[in-house]
């Protein structure tokens, strides 16, 4: 809902679902007051910083649209306009192109929902990897929400473009089948990793026909987030070599499950875990030391 305000100043209404602990979020438009991390999050953790990417993870004390921000809050909450935030709404801003770097950069988008597939770039097709949101996990993506952050992988240095005034695919957006709508195969094989909080994530095993960099995560959250990943920094690969996965802000005991195959696991440091799994077998981690085990 947009509405006019005073004079020339367009606003909008905004609900955003906050997760209790990290959550990636943005600023989708101008907070009448300022951009203050704590006029945006007044739940936030007081004692954690709200992080941005660049060159690595920076704290920082304001925001701006176009930037998604690691932030830590403190119990779900549900922030609303003429609540937590202004009954004068949020001020919208003109969606000005964002500029990313070559690899990994943490975006946020404007005030309407926007297809991930209509993004397009200048110059065009630079973005080399699904959109990833996170919701306790990396997951891929299919629209940017208000309130929320994105990484998203660029071949070049560029412009991104998020007009929510368009009706139309634009001519340079990044094509579906490019993205191969169905990244993971129901038939591939899975190791399901899942902690005491609940916590769970996916990885897969794939063959050397897969073209793998097209399963790069983005890069790790800062330390004691919930993350799990191959230590390439990918959610799949080929498991007829050894490979390694690492864990980590996990809570134990963790519970280590296969599908679709059989897999031998150990830790990579004390030799308290050697166990071959079956298709549908667990092995429960009790030992809180073993954060990286190493799979075939």
């Amino acid at each position: 809902e947009v509405t006019i305000t005073n004079g020339n100043v367009e606003s909008f209404q905004l609900t955003v679902d906050i997760n209790d602990g990290w959550n990636i979020a943005s600023i989708p438009g101008l907070h009448p007051a300022n951009q203050n991390i704590d006029s945006w999050w007044s739940g936030r953790d007081q004692t954690a910083g709200v992080y941005k990417f660049e060159d690595g993870y920076q704290a920082v004390t304001s925001v701006e649209p176009g930037t998604g921000y690691w932030m830590k809050h403190t119990g779900s909450l549900t922030y609303n306009t003429g609540e937590e935030w202004s009954t004068e709404g949020i001020i919208t801003m003109p969606h000005i192109p964002i500029v990313v770097n070559t690899g990994w950069n943490l975006i946020g988008g404007y005030e309407s929902p926007f297809p991930t597939e209509n993004i397009f770039s200048i110059p065009p097709d630079i973005i080399s990897a699904p959109v990833y949101g996170y919701d306790g996990g990396y997951g891929e993506a299919d629209t940017l929400m208000p309130g929320f952050g994105y990484w998203v992988k660029a071949s070049a240095s560029g412009l991104l473009m998020i007009d929510t005034s368009c009706t139309n695919t634009p001519p340079q957006s990044l094509n579906k089948s490019n993205r191969q709508t169905e990244l993971f195969k129901e038939e591939w094989s899975k190791i399901i990793i899942t902690d005491a909080a609940g916590q769970n994530y996916t990885l897969y095993s794939v063959t050397t026909q897969e073209n793998l960099n097209r399963y790069e995560l983005p890069p790790p959250p800062p330390a004691e987030i919930f993350d799990i990943r191959y230590s390439s920094g990918k959610i799949a690969e080929d498991l007829s070599s050894l490979q390694s996965i690492e864990m980590s802000g996990v809570v134990y005991p963790v519970k280590i499950k296969v599908e679709n195959m059989q897999v031998k696991i150990t830790d990579a440091y004390n030799s308290e875990i050697e166990r071959e799994l079956k298709p549908g077998e667990e092995l429960i981690i009790h030992y809180n030391q073993i954060n990286k085990l190493i799979v075939q």
